[in-house]
């Protein structure tokens, strides 16, 4: 019973740090002005789609 309880915190633990990631991570969108979670920044943006750009024109 013991061990349940540690996994079931442990699992506890994650779900909130998860739900806090993800509620943090808000940004304004610059062209339509609304709020949107994303993972990425724009800079990490720019740098996919210049490694995918040479894939996709051929």
């Amino acid at each position: 019973m013991s061990r349940l309880l540690i996994r079931l915190g442990i699992g506890v633990i994650f779900a909130i740090f998860g739900m806090f990631n993800y509620f943090t991570n808000v940004s304004e969108n610059p062209i339509t002005g609304e709020r949107q979670r994303v993972q990425l920044s724009p800079q990490q943006e720019i740098v996919i789609g210049r490694q995918s750009a040479p894939k996709m024109a051929a």
